[in-house]
């Protein structure tokens, strides 16, 4: 279980607007996939303004009836394709220390394709309940109690569900990562007392995202509308394209916050040496009081007598073997002396 101050709300905004500047960092993938996505827009015709107001290239020339059967379904393919692989190079670019290149945004690699495919299962987990949900309220009511209580259940079901993947949004910037980490169980284990945090900023960022853009975009349709040609839909469609691009990054910017605070071994060194140099200067340094002070100088002094006086006791029956044992090697080399002595005397004697 994860620490509450670590892990709390201030804590995840602290470190998901010190990651925003790898937003501003990757400004060229940013720029570029909205160039993108506006060139397909002129090509496909503008979500809104099919067939009209300057509508696509392609609008012209199959004729409204097959391309609003065929045109619409390759526009949303393509689009699809472009947002999840921006969201997956925008994580390489920020957080895998990988360059862009143009050339990127078509080429497909491995890596690519399974952060592409853990965008899309995120993507569907969190619209398919609301658009069951918006089926089934829109349904007539059913006279079988049963019938609607399945319906209440599947509603209910879907929902928790989404709960649960709201409140281990970091598991999708480990899944980007490709590298060892945690999974959703484990960090659901691990935030258990502090779970509301992450769900509680996800459902505010998420408010604050679509309110801000709509306001945006009204203003935008006003002005392309106003000027009411294909070049000024094409810039309006830009800037539109650019700030969707934006609130893709800001959240996965805030799903690497909460990585980084559950798993803090996926930081880089120079925000681990911060985090060190932060907790230390952070250590509460407690006054003590003279007389608490007296007491523990005393009681340091009796232990160390004490600690002395035992290594002195036990020193000296060891001296007292040591000297017994010179004792008797003096003796027996005294005893050896005379002998040798009276076995000289002998042979002279005999001489």
């Amino acid at each position: 279980m994860i620490d509450t101050n670590k892990y709390s709300i201030l804590s995840i905004l602290a470190r998901t607007v010190r990651l925003c500047r790898q937003i501003l960092q990757q400004w060229r993938v940013v720029l570029i996939y909205a160039a993108t996505l506006t060139i397909v827009g002129l090509l496909f015709g503008y979500w809104g303004y099919m067939c009209q107001n300057g509508g696509g290239i392609l609008c012209y020339s199959l004729g409204r009836s097959s391309y609003m059967s065929v045109g619409v379904l390759l526009w949303l393919l393509i689009m699809l394709y472009l947002f999840l692989a921006f969201m997956a190079d925008f994580y390489t670019a920020a957080f895998g220390k990988k360059t862009f290149k143009i050339s990127d945004i078509f080429g497909v690699s491995k890596a690519k394709a399974k952060a592409m495919a853990v965008l899309l299962g995120y993507g569907v987990a969190f619209v398919v309940p609301v658009l069951v949900a918006a089926k089934i309220l829109a349904m007539p009511a059913n006279p079988d109690w049963r019938v609607e209580m399945l319906n209440f259940l599947l509603i209910f079901a879907l929902f928790m569900l989404q709960l649960f993947m709201m409140r281990t949004i970091a598991a999708l910037s480990m899944f980007l990562e490709q590298k060892k980490h945690l999974n959703m169980w484990q960090i659901y284990e691990k935030t258990i007392g502090s779970g509301y945090v992450s769900i509680i900023l996800f459902l505010c960022l998420l408010a604050f995202s679509l309110l801000t853009y709509m306001i945006i975009a009204v203003k935008m349709d006003s002005i392309g509308r106003w000027f009411d040609s294909v070049t000024w839909f094409a810039v309006v469609n830009f800037a539109d394209n650019a700030l969707k691009l934006v609130y893709m990054a800001l959240m996965l910017v805030f799903c690497r916050a909460q990585h980084e605070l559950l798993q803090p071994e996926s930081l880089p060194a120079e925000d681990v040496d911060l985090e060190a140099a932060n907790e230390d200067n952070a250590a509460p340094v407690i006054a003590e009081k003279p007389a608490e002070t007296k007491i523990k100088k005393s009681v340091a002094k009796k232990r160390t007598t004490q600690k002395s006086a035992t290594k002195t006791a036990g020193k000296q029956p060891v001296e007292k073997a040591k000297k017994t044992e010179v004792a008797k090697a003096k003796t027996a080399e005294n005893k050896k002396k005379p002998a040798k002595k009276t076995t000289a005397l002998k042979k002279q004697n005999k001489k």
